[in-house]
């Protein structure tokens, strides 16, 4: 049957061990080069937002950043927008975690079971996952009891200690010993996914106005996309456990270490609640008109890049997380080209693990199989 919400967001057919780049193919449009140019400079971080719905205030302020800064006006506050920020960020979590985790990667009984569980406990948050952002923002202070009696079974801060001691260890420590439904899910896991993938270097474009600069120069002249983007002329990685704060993200070799990462980073929003010191984010202007923005979202480091003649948009560029991620020649690719005919469950604790912003599809010689995005 024909999917027309799929047909517009495309979706990726991942191919474990074909040679790359046939092993990962992306059927996503490339939306903003259609809709931005001409359009209205001040209804573009709208515009981009209604596009990527499922990160839109990420967007939102991503596009505005950037259309500050090709105005001259980066200097303005943040505060209020890195906290919307957090709060998108730390509820798009909480929902990949519950709604996606439990189906992907368990089966049977007892994947019905953690399904179950996880469904139950969105239900009794503080704040509904469906709410508009600005509930979220008003509500964050009550998420943290909510998440440690439901998520960690412990307190938050204790778990993030625990965690940067030494990361592994603790992760098998706390999926054996605690009863809650998401270390029992991370216990059931970790046959398939703590296993070591491909890595590519972590992301680090936005670590310097250097680097930022010559990222921009090379979007600008072509030299790289927005579809298949590259960094000092290679792919990179990008996730919650590459974040600026980061100092070894060189650690996180498997699918489990980083699914790790991303339940402390709920851990770790979830204390700071809306002061929101956790993510970055920042903009700088290359010339007059000429604009660029990035912040860390949800799934990794967003980067928006925009063009103006006076009001209108003349360019824009969006790099997202997925297509770094699951760029043809990246970390994904060369674990699906490694990879021996066999049992999905690791590839899926893979695709998990760097969740995609869209659907995909899973291709072997002998099957296919397909797994939803919500």
């Amino acid at each position: 049957m024909f999917d027309a919400s799929m047909a517009l967001a495309g979706e990726l057919t991942v191919r474990p061990g074909m040679a790359m780049p046939d092993n990962l193919r992306s059927s996503r449009p490339a939306w903003v080069n259609s809709l931005a140019p001409g359009s209205q400079a001040a209804q573009l971080p709208m515009l981009l937002a209604s596009v990527f719905s499922n990160c839109a205030e990420a967007h939102r302020i991503c596009s505005q950043w950037a259309c500050d800064a090709a105005r001259g006006k980066s200097d303005q506050p943040q505060n209020l927008a890195l906290t919307r920020l957090h709060a998108e960020t730390l509820r798009e979590h909480l929902r990949r975690i519950a709604l996606d985790w439990p189906g992907r990667l368990m089966s049977g009984a007892e994947g019905a079971r953690s399904q179950l569980q996880a469904m139950k406990c969105l239900r009794e948050a503080p704040v509904l996952a469906g709410r508009p952002l600005d509930e979220w923002i008003k509500g964050m202070p009550s998420l943290l009891p909510w998440i440690e009696q439901s998520w960690l079974g412990m307190s938050a801060k204790a778990w993030i200690s625990c965690w940067q001691r030494d990361a592994h260890e603790w992760l098998m420590l706390w999926s054996e010993e605690s009863d809650s439904w998401l270390a029992r899910l991370m216990r059931e896991v970790r046959d398939a996914a703590d296993k070591e993938a491909c890595c590519a270097p972590a992301l680090r474009v936005h670590d310097s106005e250097h680097e930022l600069a010559l990222f921009a120069q090379q979007l600008q002249a072509g030299e790289t996309t927005g579809q298949e983007p590259s960094w000092r002329g290679i792919s990179a990685e990008t996730g919650c456990w590459t974040r600026l704060a980061e100092e070894a993200p060189s650690m996180y070799r498997t699918p489990w270490l980083k699914m790790g990462a991303r339940i402390a980073e709920v851990a770790q929003l979830s204390v700071q609640g809306r002061e929101a010191k956790h993510l970055q984010g920042g903009s700088v202007r290359l010339d007059k008109g000429h604009g660029l923005a990035w912040i860390e979202m949800a799934r990794g480091v967003l980067v928006h890049r925009v063009e103006l003649d006076g009001e209108r948009v003349a360019r824009c560029d969006v790099v997202a997380p997925t297509e770094w991620n699951f760029h043809p020649q990246g970390a994904v690719a060369r674990t699906l080209e490694s990879q021996k005919w066999g049992s999905n469950d690791h590839i899926i604790a893979l695709m998990t693990a760097y969740d995609p912003c869209v659907n995909y599809r899973i291709e072997t010689q002998r099957h296919r199989t397909e797994v939803m995005h919500a």
